[in-house]
């Protein structure tokens, strides 16, 4: 039986940690639940579950220092919310934005659209306060931009998966609120077109807040509220693939840039380019491609994705006309699309699969392991493959056992008696 405990302060997760280990009583840490979805419960189950949704004070703003101090259980649009209002803006937007949870984002390593030009939750926090797996409190970093003298703790405690220590609080450094920002759209008839563009926005020397890649079966998902943006009528049955740009910074910059996205996407022929200048056009056209996921997931019980790392210019031998991916329309059973962070080259293949079908039969599963086959020859690194589903893909790439064994190491010198859970 899983015990969930709701702390209100780090001196409570102390106690809990310090009985923890005079139990042997196994602990594992919940933030937004974001990263559970994805895994599907594959870990062993707690005694303790520690919820820290309670944790969730915006302790202060502060302008002059451009950095907030955040208790983990706060929502990372809230800390984004909070910024704005001071003209500051806090760049890491992952696509659980409004569920996931700043020591979450920190367990994880969260980074999101905007990885691209700000990177991720590892290049925001500036120092932590950890309730290690002993009960021993410590606080890494400083309220600095240089503040390491020898070893990096910060860093190496972000994406650690709370198996280290629990975060109960984070300095987070913000930036000025940019003066300007555009959202745009570019639809393609073909399905490489996309691709080709991404990687030519990333030679012309540009650096987009975000740059997203979409087939036509992501847009199929939200159909009508695509069509709703008014670059298209019927947006699934025009575009193969679809490119979302955000555009930040001095508003003259801004549209040199735009002007210089509508040219190169004027050369693949038949492009259809959208400006959302609005503000509110351009918030529902991130909101769209942040809850893709969660709609798929929802859309189809029985899924999974695979996320692979792959150099930009290798995008197209997945978006090209010959590969397996772009005939999966109406081929077989179940439903495979692809969408991708098109500038730093980090590609999700998600499969949804018939409840009707045999899970590792035809369809999309064997056009999604032909499309991995694909992606591994062009030298892509599988990242991870999620979901319930997620044995119908394959394995995931193995570690080598010398980094094992050293992380293993780690882990038992900070919990040595192996109460933390990841």
């Amino acid at each position: 039986m899983c015990t969930i405990i709701q702390p209100t302060t780090a001196d409570e997760i102390v106690e809990l940690l310090r009985s923890a280990q005079s139990n042997k009583t196994k602990v594992a840490v919940r933030g937004g639940m974001t990263a559970g979805q994805l895994l599907q419960n594959e870990e062993a189950a707690p005694d303790i579950l520690l919820d820290l949704s309670r944790m969730n004070r915006i302790r202060s703003i502060e302008k002059g220092n451009l950095l907030a101090r955040v208790e983990a259980g706060v929502i990372t649009a809230a800390v984004e919310t909070a910024a704005a209002k001071e003209r500051l803006f806090y760049p890491p937007d992952p696509t659980s934005l409004h569920t996931s949870t700043i020591g979450g984002n920190v367990a994880c390593a969260a980074a999101g659209l905007r990885q691209l030009k700000y990177g991720g939750t590892r290049d925001f926090v500036m120092g932590l306060e950890v309730v290690l797996p002993g009960g021993e409190r410590i606080r890494t970093g400083a309220n600095m931009q240089k503040s390491v003298a020898g070893y990096d703790m910060t860093r190496f405690l972000i994406g650690s998966g709370a198996r280290l220590g629990v975060v109960t609080s984070a300095i987070l450094r913000l930036l000025p609120k940019p003066q300007y920002r555009e959202i745009i759209l570019c639809a393609f008839p073909g399905a490489s077109a996309g691709a080709s563009t991404a990687l030519a926005v990333i030679k012309s020397g540009m650096t987009p807040a975000a740059m997203e890649l979409l087939d036509s079966r992501c847009l199929e998902i939200d159909h009508d509220a695509w069509a709703s943006l008014s670059m298209m009528q019927q947006p699934a049955d025009v575009a193969e693939s679809l490119l979302l740009f955000e555009l930040d910074g001095v508003e003259v910059s801004v549209v040199g840039q735009r002007a210089k996205i509508e040219r190169l996407c004027a050369q693949q022929g038949g492009a259809v380019v959208e400006i959302l200048s609005d503000s509110h056009m351009g918030t529902q056209a991130l909101e769209l491609r942040q809850r893709l996921l969660p709609r798929l997931m929802a859309a189809y019980p029985i899924w999974a994705m695979a996320k692979v790392a792959v150099a930009p210019g290798q995008l197209r031998a997945v978006w090209a006309p010959d590969t397996p991916l772009t005939k999966s329309s109406g081929q077989g059973s179940g439903y495979l699309c692809c969408f991708a962070h098109a500038g730093i080259g980090v590609l999700h293949l998600f499969m949804g699969i018939d409840p009707m079908q045999e899970p590792g039969g035809g369809g999309a599963p064997a056009q999604a392991r032909a499309v991995l086959r694909c992606l591994r020859e062009v030298g892509g690194a599988l990242l991870g493959i999620y979901g319930p589903a997620r044995r119908t893909l394959g394995e995931g790439e193995a570690i080598p056992s010398r980094f094992t064994e050293a992380m293993t190491t780690i882990e038992r010198s900070f919990d040595p008696k192996g109460v933390m859970l990841p």
